[in-house]
């Protein structure tokens, strides 16, 4: 599982929501991926940012690297884009924080989230084949970062409450460089996409049908599976009372 994250958990910020996407990727499929993905930079990238990485948030705002894109190449670059995750032989979890001040003091919006994906990632492994075992690879962050996320999964695996143990999770995850990671680009599209799902922002509405039925399901259903909305209202309503 390839992870990237939009928005932050930081309650003093001005982002309503904190969305963490986990590709997950069988290693037999990575080599095709990673041609797929520079197939599509090969075809699109060019001029002042033929060496990017990709990043949604820039191209869309339109901010460096991507500051010379048109308008209309900037929308068949995101089409394309989506488009071919939507093709990807790829399992798509998302963990949606909604970051209200309420809450502050009674959650870490940070280790939640993470040990949510975790215990997903962990529950997908388990019904696909409970023989495999499950590697993390995540953008380089800070120091900080890798360990509070490197003992969560510690914790995680060694929780003496059985929902919440996670058994099928290589302990020490692989903080990589997201420049030489095409999974990770794949996941910061995802992210990005999910953060503009949950504000109903209208725009990427087309590109979040095209990815949804690439999320985990169980029964046919993503919610609680593939997206993960974190608190619900009748968690924020038993907090307002």
């Amino acid at each position: 599982m390839n992870i990237d994250d939009s928005g932050s958990s930081n309650t003093k910020d001005s982002s309503r929501y904190y969305v963490l996407s986990g590709t997950i990727i069988h290693e037999s499929d990575y080599k095709d991926i990673k041609q797929d993905v520079f197939n599509y930079k090969l075809k699109h990238f060019k001029d002042d940012y033929i060496d990017a990485e990709i990043h949604v948030h820039e191209l869309y705002k339109s901010q460096p690297p991507f500051s010379s894109v048109l308008l209309d190449e900037k929308y068949k670059q995101l089409d394309d884009l989506y488009e071919l995750i939507s093709s990807l032989p790829i399992t798509i979890i998302s963990i949606a924080k909604l970051i209200f001040e309420i809450l502050h003091d009674k959650w870490n919006i940070f280790n939640t989230a993470w040990s949510i994906l975790f215990q997903r990632f962990d529950s997908f492994l388990q019904n696909t084949d409970s023989s495999s075992k499950g590697k993390i690879r995540i953008d380089r962050s800070t120091k900080e970062q890798h360990k509070k996320i490197t003992e969560i999964i510690e914790t995680l695996q060694k929780d003496l409450v059985a929902a919440h143990k996670i058994n099928h999770v290589i302990c020490e995850p692989f903080f990589v460089n997201s420049e030489v990671s095409e999974a990770i680009q794949i996941s910061d599209a995802v992210s990005y996409c999910t953060l503009k799902h949950m504000t109903g922002f209208e725009k990427f509405e087309k590109y979040w049908n095209l990815i949804e039925s690439k999320h985990y399901k169980h029964s046919g259903q993503i919610d609680s599976y593939g997206l993960n909305i974190f608190p619900n209202a009748r968690t924020i309503n038993n907090f307002v009372k």
